[in-house]
């Protein structure tokens, strides 16, 4: 399997198992169950219920303890007037949903005072609420302590929500004479304020104390059934109990379950928003590394299978974008292992190609070695015979003394060729002065006209005086008739219009001697311009074997000056000798 399948196959499986473990954890340890949920809601719900009434008793409990005037209250439980009925319990108290229901008891339980109100606003006597039974058993309980007593007693017609408060006198550790109860009727108007408080609908669902305990004891799953759902509506069931702990009403709130199915959705909207986001960032992560890391990868196995067998060691990996990672690193080392191989092998075809001009150097010097012994001695004849010459010849003429004097010299230099090619190391060892470069190319220039190259060619002479070089004359003379021999082969061909140019300047610092070697044949091949001072390189075909150029190269080095190829000139070859002017002549 690829790399990069394996790729695609490990975030697959990255993705599932994260998918799976989010579901898990979210479910079990963030999402506790949904009826748990319900169960949390209804107990919020009842605890609002149930501050809702005690807002109610509050309310009745001001009212208790603001009343007007407690020391005429007292009188009045022991001396009862219509006119203290008439002012103290007028009807506007009740007005405005403030209270339903006023009663006066004195110490013994009587009955001194009462007013009760219905819905309807319409009276209701003492008797038959029938409350008298919890009215005495409240006032027993005042009598035994005097504090307020607030919570909700059970009539015949609503519950009533009451607060009962001891008429205390003057002097306060005087008995209490009797006690002030205020309440409201649990109705209509109650529930709609429980109901603006807790934001669910409620009304009542039962009234009867029996009814109510069966209902809320029915045991569904192991739990007290607390609420029910129908449809989209969630019932929750609130039993509001008496003084005595009996239940006297169970209110039912209405909620729209919706609230827990919202939950659902967000949670599967949140999975599928983290499903969708890993998907993407997996797609993005394979986008990054199939990018930054296989395609990289590629790149290095691409170029790799290019440099097989080791032919081209030319090419380079791209590091592509400038990162410090492993992978550029490696494309860096590889580089750097190319780089080295590549020296390697020019090294190695360098080596290969000077063993080879060695071998053939070697073997000139062999053969060198012994055509020396076979031509010195002819040469040595020759020389004896021109002394010869020379000594009898009676009417010498200004021409016969210039061709004795150019034989001995041209004698000379065939020798010290001879040497020269026995042995390079004594091209160092010769006789330097100061020399006039003038000189020396009319000297070459007189050497070379007594045989045939010069005869068809046009010679233009550009030469400077006072241009002087510290060298050997006779090694700077061959390299001038070496460079003036090749410019004369190469324009051979052109008929009558060959032509060789010759300058001598010094260059635009004083401190170099410039000759000019200008032809107008046909030039250099951009394959010999590279090669043409190397041993063995030759243009002439069959006529040559290319160690002119390189003696004279050798020559102009050891000078400690160089030669120049025009590459701008393409009307035939121009070759440029640099040598060092001499610092013991005045220029």
């Amino acid at each position: 399997m690829s790399l990069k399948k394996k790729l695609i196959l490990i975030l697959l499986v990255t993705i599932t198992f994260l998918v799976l473990a989010f579901l898990t954890s979210f479910n079990v340890f963030i999402l506790p169950p949904l009826k748990e949920k319900k169960l949390g809601y209804v107990e919020n719900l009842r605890e609002k219920v149930k501050r809702a009434l005690d807002l109610e008793k509050q309310h009745i409990k001001i009212l208790c303890n603001d009343w007007s005037d407690w020391d005429s209250m007292a009188e009045y439980v022991e001396q009862p007037t219509e006119e203290f009925e008439k002012d103290g319990f007028d009807e506007g108290i009740f007005l405005g949903d403030q209270l339903d229901f006023v009663l006066v008891v004195d110490h013994h339980g009587k009955v001194i005072f009462h007013r009760a109100f219905r819905l309807e606003k319409e009276d209701i006597s003492y008797s038959n609420l029938q409350i008298d039974r919890r009215i005495k058993k409240v006032l027993e309980t005042i009598l035994k302590k005097p504090i307020s007593i607030k919570g909700i007693i059970k009539t015949a017609y609503e519950p009533l929500l009451i607060v009962a408060n001891p008429i205390v006198p003057r002097p306060r550790n005087a008995p209490i004479p009797g006690i002030l109860v205020l309440g409201k009727f649990l109705d209509r108007r109650m529930i709609d304020r429980i109901s603006r408080y807790t934001m669910d609908k409620m009304d009542i669902f039962l009234t009867d104390s029996k009814q109510i305990d069966a209902f809320c004891t029915c045991p569904i799953k192991g739990k007290k059934f607390c609420f029910q759902e129908e449809e989209d509506k969630l019932l929750t069931f609130h039993p509001i109990k008496c003084l005595c702990g009996e239940p006297v009403m169970l209110l039912r709130g209405v909620s729209d379950s919706s609230i827990f199915r919202v939950l659902d959705r967000h949670t599967f909207s949140f999975l599928s928003i983290i499903l969708f986001t890993m998907i993407l960032l997996g797609l993005m992560l394979y986008r990054y590394i199939d990018k930054f890391m296989i395609g990289r990868m590629r790149k290095i196995s691409t170029a790799m299978n290019k440099i097989e067998g080791l032919d081209d060691l030319s090419t380079r990996i791209d590091k592509g974008p400038a990162e410090k990672d492993e992978i550029s690193q490696l494309i860096m080392d590889l580089n750097a292992t190319l780089d080295k191989l590549e020296n390697e092998k020019i090294f190695r075809q360098n080596m290969e190609k000077a063993m080879l001009t060695q071998g053939k150097l070697a073997s000139i010097g062999r053969l060198t070695s012994n055509i020396a012994h076979e031509i010195n001695n002819p040469l040595l004849a020759i020389s004896n015979c021109v002394q010869v010459i020379k000594k009898n010849v009676i009417n010498k003429t200004e021409l016969l003394h210039e061709a004795f004097d150019i034989s001995e010299s041209e004698i000379d230099r065939i020798r010290n060729i001879i040497s020269v090619l026995l042995d390079f190391h004594r091209m160092d060892k010769e006789k330097y002065t100061d020399l006039d470069v003038k000189e020396l190319i009319n000297k070459s220039l007189e050497v070379l006209k007594w045989g045939k190259k010069l005869q068809t060619v046009q010679v233009e002479k550009n030469l400077s005086g006072g241009c002087f070089v510290y060298g050997s004359p006779i090694k700077l003379e061959e390299v001038f008739i070496n460079f003036l021999s090749n410019a004369a082969e190469a324009v051979e061909n052109v008929n009558e219009h060959g032509k060789i140019e010759i300058r001598v300047q010094h260059a635009a610092d004083k401190e170099i001697v410039e000759v000019h070697f200008i032809d107008n044949g046909p030039g250099l091949s951009p394959a010999v311009r590279g090669s043409v001072f190397e041993p063995f390189v030759t243009t002439k075909e069959d006529n040559g074997v290319g160690l002119g150029l390189y003696i004279a190269y050798k020559i102009v080095n050891i000078h400690k000056g160089s030669i120049v190829i025009n590459d701008g000139y393409r009307a035939g070859a121009h070759f440029i000798i640099r040598l060092p002017a001499s610092k013991n002549k005045e220029v």
